[in-house]
């Protein structure tokens, strides 16, 4: 009899686990969203065996795609065990294989908490941009190299606690208006192009632009057009060489010359440079003044002159220093010592 009375409770018990199981349902209701289940393979597991199967603290169903429990009921989403706390891993491992997927945020959430889990530009060492994903919170860029796979991943650096900092630079949704890749050939055969970002704000223009100067190792233009202050729209250009950039030079041929006030024209020396090409005679490219950085700013200056429009400001800025100095049509080598 006794037998007998263990057996039905035996199935009593297991009938009522079911029903429990089942009246659960998708465990996150409750809370009133649907979560979602991340996993190193993004969505790409292979499970030959049972149809439920534990990830982390739940149990997950292969064919529904669905959490249809936890391994321990006690261990609820508010309530979570300690040594649970730390086992889901970061839906965007399978990209920085330099961190540990366990380790949230980087281990510094107030700094890199990403509440949309979306990347923004990505830029390279030559100023170009390697992936952009649309986010409507923000504009932001971070800083890439390629690993020793040949992957590209973010850089960070390492303050003497171990805490770790993307190199990036980020702005207010919208900040960054526009920004263009356009194509152009000069000698008629081969085909180059420059970048074109479109800065809403002199700050948020000089920021970027002094931003590439420190992390890129190639020239960049900036012109300050319109009013000054948070309303001036700034272009910041480059085409991606070290000695050279075509960008502003073309940009204002297409574009700045049609009646924009051009407050300031400025552009990177990445090598440090301290005074401007085309100050002085050059056996291959002519006399001082006529090619250059100089020979560049009088072609300006004598179109705008015809227009009768205001002539901007040159300077040059010097990663090194992080200073700017000044040059125009008229400037020669001597102006800037030895």
């Amino acid at each position: 009899m006794k037998k007998v009375l263990l057996v039905a409770m035996g199935a009593g018990l297991v009938t009522l686990s079911l029903q429990a199981q089942k009246s659960e349902g998708n465990p996150f209701a409750r809370l009133g969203y649907q979560a979602d289940v991340f996993t190193f393979s993004e969505n790409k597991e292979f499970h030959d065996q049972e149809v439920v199967v534990e990830i982390g603290d739940v149990l997950y169903d292969t064919k529904t795609k669905e959490v249809v429990g936890f391994v321990m009921e006690r261990d609820t989403l508010i309530e979570l065990r300690p040594e649970l706390q730390s086992i889901s891993i970061d839906p965007h491992a399978e990209k920085y294989y330099s961190i540990t997927p366990y380790a949230y945020c980087m281990n510094n959430p107030v700094r890199f908490v990403d509440p949309n889990g979306r990347d923004v530009w990505e830029i390279n060492q030559q100023g170009e941009i390697v992936k952009r994903i649309k986010d409507t919170t923000q504009d932001a860029f971070y800083m890439v190299a390629k690993d020793a796979d040949g992957n590209y991943q973010r850089t960070y650096t390492t303050d003497a606690d171990g805490n770790m900092a993307y190199n990036s630079i980020s702005f207010g949704y919208g900040t960054i208006e526009s920004q263009r890749s356009i194509s152009f050939s000069s000698d008629g055969n081969s085909v180059e192009s420059y970048d074109v970002y479109k800065v809403r704000g002199d700050k948020n223009g000089t920021g970027l632009f002094e931003f590439m100067a420190a992390n890129t190792t190639v020239e960049w233009s900036q012109a300050k057009t319109g009013i000054v202050g948070d309303k001036g729209l700034n272009f910041l250009t480059t085409s991606h060489y070290e000695g050279k950039e075509h960008g502003i030079n073309r940009l204002y041929s297409g574009q700045l010359y049609a009646g924009y006030t051009i407050r300031e024209q400025n552009h990177i020396h990445p090598d440090n440079t301290p005074y401007p090409s085309g100050s002085f005679n050059h056996p291959q490219y002519g006399k001082a003044g006529e090619w250059g950085d100089v020979g560049a700013s009088a072609w300006v200056v004598g179109d705008r002159q015809k227009r009768g429009l205001s002539n901007p400001t040159f300077r040059i800025y010097l990663p090194r220093s992080k200073s700017y100095i000044n040059y125009g049509p008229n400037s020669i080598r001597s102006d800037y010592g030895k």
